[in-house]
């Protein structure tokens, strides 16, 4: 009996070993392969853009008051930091990679010691209850105290998942990264399978072949309950949201007379199509947006050219053709008012669904 546990356990962890290391094969030859495709110029460019910019934008720009000489020297407002934060910095001319480099070595490396260790142990229990994806987890921790057969390595290995999971949300926490709900669905998930993996060899009859399947799909979809109500397949306010920036979106994209500028959550195409929704392939050749991932890629930076914008704050003023999409259009045109016209005027043309458009005036 006992050679016949020690023949499954090894063949359990032979197929657990074979599976991680062909995945890991996998990730890592595709990761070569997209990494291949990225060796043009104009895509080093980039890359090194989206790394300062995931610097600042994702860990934070320095403080603007500890950090105001540098600010002066490098002339950036208040006004154009805070659009800049909000994912409007595609003004190529302020916001260049030069400017974002002297902004990230400004910034001070994460200090490591006792006292980020003890306010980490102090918060992490508090905002665990906070998280409703560890509630999985501890319903099925609960699950393997009350009817598990306790042994050492079923013991040491639910210990260390729990000491591996902590160690990963500190790892988050010094790097400023805490607390981020994407994140954390997939960490809790993860430690829910790697827990149902031990407690699968167990006398628990619901855990047993076919019922142990139902209940491991059924935890998958009741887990996306638990997600941001944006992301969830079964909400009532998505279909909602839905239909109407559609609308908006449909209506401004059709429109190829004109071009659309718009600050950056405004407009959203995401929120307008679902992952299996067909979106018309020319509906955003004449929408650009003053920041997000896409952002001065080489094919986003050309389109942009071949419709006669090179810098967005700069090229909309005194230009007909192109229409602003902006939620906070006093803050916008102080910017512009700031840094290239100072006799710029906001000119409200019209309200499309629950988006104002406008034109910026000489």
């Amino acid at each position: 009996m006992k050679e016949k546990f020690h023949e499954k356990m090894w063949k359990r962890l032979g197929t657990v070993l074979g599976a991680f290391i062909l995945l890991f094969a996998t990730v890592f030859a595709a990761d070569k392969w997209d990494a291949s495709k990225y060796k043009s110029p104009e895509w080093q460019e980039y890359q090194e853009f989206n790394q300062l910019r995931s610097q600042l934008l994702d860990y934070g720009f320095p403080d603007y008051e500890s950090s105001k000489e540098l600010y002066e020297e490098l002339e950036i407002s208040r006004e154009a930091l805070e659009l800049y934060k909000t994912w409007n910095f595609n003004d190529t001319e302020k916001f260049t990679i030069d400017v974002m480099r002297k902004l990230a070595d400004q910034k001070s490396a994460p200090s490591l010691t006792g006292n980020t260790v003890i306010r980490f142990l102090k918060r992490f229990p508090g905002d665990l209850l906070k998280l409703p994806m560890f509630y999985f987890f501890a319903a099925f921790l609960l699950l393997w105290i009350l009817f598990e057969q306790k042994n050492l390595k079923a013991l040491l290995s639910v210990l260390l998942e729990i000491v591996l999971l902590t160690g990963v949300y500190f790892y988050l926490y010094y790097q400023g990264r805490y607390m981020v709900n994407r994140v954390d669905v997939g960490l809790w998930f993860s430690g829910c399978l790697s827990l149902l993996w031990i407690i699968s060899s167990s006398e628990i009859k619901i855990l047993q072949r076919k019922r142990g399947l139902f209940l491991l799909i059924a935890g998958v979809l009741l887990s996306q309950l638990l997600w941001y109500k944006d992301w969830r397949i079964t909400t009532s306010s998505i279909p909602e949201a839905r239909v109407a920036q559609r609308a908006v979106l449909e209506t401004l994209g059709t429109d190829k007379e004109h071009i659309c500028l718009s600050k950056s959550g405004v407009l959203s195409e995401i929120i307008c199509y679902g992952p299996f929704d067909r979106m018309p392939e020319t509906l955003l050749d004449n929408i650009y947006w003053f920041g997000g991932w896409e952002c001065r890629t080489p094919g986003y930076t050309q389109a942009m050219a071949e419709d006669g914008i090179q810098n967005p704050y700069k090229d909309v003023i005194g230009n007909d053709k192109i229409y602003l999409a902006d939620d906070n259009i006093e803050l916008t045109l102080k910017y512009i008012q700031e840094y290239y016209e100072p006799n710029a005027q906001a000119v409200f043309v019209k309200t499309v669904g629950n988006v104002d458009l406008y034109q910026i005036c000489k």
